[in-house]
């Protein structure tokens, strides 16, 4: 098994078993960000928020660091 999976299996045991928050994943490629908020409890993805919705597409003048905070938003 891959050192990465093997770590992001255990932090998202941890997770699970210690705390009733949510949980924030966050992916950044060269080009777009993506945003999950997770509920680890029921397994469902409670909101979602990427650089590649149509509302974002429409706002091609603004920088990266720019785009990362409207989606943090």
């Amino acid at each position: 098994m891959n050192k990465s999976i093997r770590r992001k299996n255990r932090v998202r045991f941890k997770i699970k078993k210690n705390s009733s928050r949510n949980r924030l994943s966050v992916f950044k490629s060269n080009n777009h960000i993506y945003a999950q908020v997770i509920n680890d409890g029921k397994g469902t993805t409670l909101a979602s928020a990427s650089s590649l919705e149509k509302s974002f597409i429409k706002v091609n003048d603004i920088s990266k660091k720019e785009m990362a905070e409207k989606i943090g938003v």
